[in-house]
């Protein structure tokens, strides 16, 4: 790869995770809602500093390039969705409103359940199309790294794979934080 290409991927990675660092800050401006606990902890400086590293190494291979920058439009997109709700209510209202629901759950197992649907949504397929998609094409970790349309498929795919894993883990997480601060509440 010459120069021109770290510079055109540098520049596809950093305007996907400005679209989701800009959708972010639409839904939580207060990182309220922020469910990376690092990035909350560390605030808008220090999460927008993360991204360097992830800018820099992703750079140097095209496949991570289209990787880094599907899974940054699906956290756009995901962020976004519903925002108007939030944006309604306002961010500490609509904190309080789950914290509220979720210390009125019985079950637990019920939230997990209903927080499954993105794995169920996105995974599942793109398994599917990877089964069939390996049937054809012998798997190698080549496919991480070749410059070919077949891994640029993958790349996209597993991206959407990531995305709805990390997706699910995080919510389910950010739950029952807040279930834990609602109890540590309700019992002082």
């Amino acid at each position: 790869m010459d120069f021109n290409q770290y510079l055109v991927n540098g520049l596809i990675i950093s305007f996907g995770r400005f679209l989701d660092i800009l959708a972010t800050y639409r839904v939580t401006p207060k990182l309220e809602l922020e469910t990376n606990y690092l990035v909350k902890k560390l605030g808008w400086i220090g999460g927008i500093i993360l991204q360097i590293p992830l800018i820099i190494l992703g750079a140097f291979f095209n496949t991570f390039t289209i990787f880094i920058f599907v899974y940054s439009f699906l956290i756009t997109a995901h962020n976004i969705s519903g925002s108007w709700l939030v944006k309604g209510m306002g961010e500490e209202e609509y904190t309080n409103m789950l914290k509220n629901g979720v210390s009125k759950v019985d079950k637990f197992r019920n939230i997990v359940l209903d927080e499954m649907t993105p794995f169920l949504v996105f995974c599942i397929p793109n398994m599917l199309i990877w089964f069939f998609f390996f049937q054809t094409i012998p798997f190698s970790y080549n496919v991480f790294l070749d410059n070919t349309n077949t891994s640029y498929v993958f790349m996209i795919t597993f991206a959407i794979f990531f995305f709805s894993i990390v997706n699910t883990i995080r919510n389910i997480i950010y739950l029952i934080r807040l279930k834990k601060q609602m109890n540590k509440t309700n019992n002082s």
